[in-house]
């Protein structure tokens, strides 16, 4: 049977032992009713898994035992990061699950003239707590990173530090994501830009243009912000190869 796996942060480990709280021992001691002397995975987003042996379970924590170390083989092996425009309700966190699960290393939130909801240090908590319980499922060592918010005129500073920065524009009716990719000679380092509820105006568009993204079709049909977000990730990793098909 399939060890089940429980996320903590890298001060929770001293020496050999591993010590779960709060959600992480709730989940063990009173949802899957795991016992002493049973083994599970924990990661802790440092690139490996660690196979323990419950050694105590009490009413604020639970001990483990580290028994072996592994090198992580679900972690992504190319960095791609989202700029995403914050989107309404509780699509931000449907877009962070499913993002850490096509393997996405960064989401950044970010303000445009068209976003509607409002951004706060809440959100990013939030969201990084999503993408921490979520690491578990999708089986990698380390969850999605969840940057602070920035505005669009602030995203093109580091664009630089990419081999390829990729608009997601509904206006788009020439280069495809295939065609950007390719003339990028295999990219590594790719960012995707990707809008909120009415996407971007035309003078945004023009402005991350010139400051190096390059502008890609969605499509024949216009879609929702959050099915953007994850069908144009979804391809990307594909035409990276994080996919096999």
């Amino acid at each position: 049977m399939e060890l089940k796996r429980f996320f903590v942060d890298k001060n929770s480990l001293i020496g050999d032992i591993i010590t779960l709280t709060d959600v992480e021992h709730n989940h063990l001691s009173n949802v899957l009713r795991l016992k002493v002397g049973d083994f599970a995975v924990v990661v802790m987003g440092d690139g490996y898994d660690y196979k323990c042996e419950i050694t105590e379970i009490n009413k604020k924590c639970s001990t483990l035992k580290v028994v072996d170390k592994q090198v992580n083989i679900y972690d992504p092996k190319v960095n791609v990061t989202v700029f995403q425009c914050i989107i309404k309700g509780d699509n931000m966190p449907l877009v962070v699950q499913k993002l850490n699960e096509l393997g996405v290393a960064t989401l950044v939130p970010v303000t445009s003239k068209f976003t509607v909801a409002l951004g706060s240090k809440n959100l990013i908590t939030k969201l990084q707590a999503t993408a921490n319980q979520s690491v578990k499922q999708c089986k990698r060592s380390k969850p999605i990173k969840i940057e602070d918010i920035l505005t669009l005129k602030q995203i093109v500073n580091s664009f630089k530090d990419f081999d390829l920065v990729i608009l997601a524009n509904e206006r788009e009716d020439a280069t495809t994501m295939q065609v950007a990719i390719s003339n990028a000679n295999k990219p590594q380092n790719v960012a995707v830009i990707i809008g909120s509820e009415g996407g971007f105006d035309l003078d945004e568009i023009e402005f991350l243009v010139s400051n190096g993204a390059k502008s890609i079709t969605m499509g024949h049909r216009i879609l929702r912000a959050e099915t953007a977000s994850i069908a144009l990730t979804s391809a990307l990793m594909c035409l990276l190869g994080e996919w096999e098909l």
